[in-house]
C-alpha cells in the first residue's frame, strides 16, 4: 500500500476506504503528494514521524488523524489542503508550521485551540480560526520573529463569522497575558516603506506587527482600540487591557473604564442601585457618550436616546449635541 524510501513516504496506492490505517514505524517524513487523495476513516501516525511535507495530504478523504506520541516537527505549507480531517490537538513537538500548513484540518473540538509549546514559527493562514474564539500560546511563540499576530491576523481576513479572537498567554502553566487580535487591526497595522532600488524608489506596503519581545505592544493596541468599529471586540480589549494594565497610563485607564462602565450602565440600570449608577455616570467620557448616542439615533431607541441626552446635558453642559426626534 505504501511506498517508502530511507524513511521518506513517496507515495501510495488505496483503491477503496479503509477503516483504521496505521503507518508504518520507521517512517520520518511524509513527501510531497505522498498521500494524495488518500481515504480512510482514521490514520494513525508513527511514532517516528518528523517532516510533513508540501501538499502531502492533497485532497486527502480522511475523518480522523491520531499523532499519537510522533515527534513531528515541521509542517510544511499547504500540508493538508483540501483534507478537513478532525484532530485533538497539534503535537506538542512542532516547531515550524508553514503557509496554510494546517488551516484546513479540524483542532480540538470547542472553541478554544491551545497552539504548542515547542512552536517558534508559524506562517499566513497557518491554522484556521473561523470557529475559534481563544488561542493559547507560550509566551516566547508571542514575539515579532515567529509570525504569530501575522498568522492569525491573516486567518481572520479569510474567515466569514470570525473576525476577531482573545489571545491568552502562557508562561509554563502561568497565565501572564492577556489581548484581542481583529481582523480590523488590518487597516491600521498597515503602512508604506521605501527602498531604493538602483536608481528607483519603490514603495510597498507591509503590516506592522502587534507584537515583540516583551509580547504585545500596548502603546500600539492602546491606539487601535479608539478605531475599532465592532462593539464586542472593543469592549473584551477594554475589559482585558484593565485586567493587564501594562504600562498603561492614567488617561488610557479613564477611556478604558470610561468604556466598561458605560456597557454596563446600559445593561444593568434599570436594577442598579441609584448610588451605583450616579458611581458610574461620573466616570463615562463625552467621547463614549456620544458614541452610543450616535447608535442609539441609528436605531431609533427613543428612551435610551433621552437618557443619554439627559445625561451628557447633565455631566458636560453645553457640549450636547443636538437631535430631531
Amino acid at each position: 500500500m505504501f511506498k517508502v524510501e530511507d524513511g521518506v513516504l513517496t507515495g501510495c496506492r488505496c483503491e477503496s476506504k479503509l477503516d483504521v490505517v496505521v503507518l508504518p514505524e520507521g517512517i520520518k517524513k511524509l513527501g510531497a503528494f505522498s498521500l494524495k487523495q488518500f481515504t480512510c476513516r482514521k490514520l494513525v501516525m508513527p511514532s517516528t514521524l518528523e517532516v510533513i511535507e508540501f501538499s502531502a495530504f492533497d485532497s486527502a478523504d480522511i475523518c480522523e488523524i491520531d499523532f499519537g506520541d510522533c515527534k513531528l516537527v515541521y509542517i510544511g505549507a499547504f500540508a493538508f489542503v483540501r483534507c478537513n480531517a478532525q484532530i485533538e490537538c497539534i503535537p506538542n513537538s512542532v516547531r515550524n508550521i508553514c503557509v496554510h500548513g494546517a488551516f484546513d484540518l479540524k483542532i480540538g473540538r470547542g472553541i478554544k485551540i491551545k497552539l504548542p509549546s515547542s512552536l517558534r514559527y508559524i506562517q499566513n493562514c497557518a491554522i484556521d480560526v473561523s470557529e475559534i474564539s481563544i488561542v493559547e500560546a507560550d509566551e516566547n511563540l508571542v514575539t515579532s520573529q515567529s509570525g504569530l499576530f501575522i498568522s492569525i491576523l491573516s486567518s481572520l481576513q479569510i474567515c466569514l463569522d470570525r473576525t476577531w479572537v482573545q489571545m491568552m498567554v502562557f508562561r509554563k502553566e502561568q497565565l501572564v497575558q492577556e489581548f484581542i487580535i481583529s481582523c480590523e487591526f488590518w487597516r491600521y497595522a498597515e503602512e508604506t516603506e521605501n527602498f531604493v532600488w538602483g536608481n528607483q524608489l519603490i514603495k510597498f506596503r507591509k503590516c506592522v506587527d502587534l507584537t515583540d519581545e516583551k509580547g504585545a505592544k500596548y502603546q500600539l493596541y492602546d491606539t487601535w482600540f479608539d478605531n475599532v468599529r465592532n462593539k464586542q471586540c472593543k469592549l473584551k480589549m477594554a475589559f482585558l487591557r484593565l485586567k493587564w494594565p501594562v504600562d498603561l497610563s492614567e488617561d488610557r485607564k479613564k477611556k478604558y473604564t470610561s468604556y466598561v462602565n458605560l456597557d454596563d450602565l446600559l445593561k444593568f440600570s434599570k436594577c442598579m442601585p441609584v448610588t451605583c449608577a450616579k458611581r458610574l455616570e461620573g466616570t463615562i467620557l463625552l467621547c463614549h457618550l456620544e458614541e452610543c448616542l450616535e447608535d442609539a439615533m441609528q436605531k431609533k431607541d427613543l428612551v435610551r436616546i433621552a437618557y443619554l441626552m439627559e445625561l451628557i446635558n447633565r455631566n458636560y453642559g453645553g457640549n450636547a449635541k443636538s437631535l430631531e426626534l
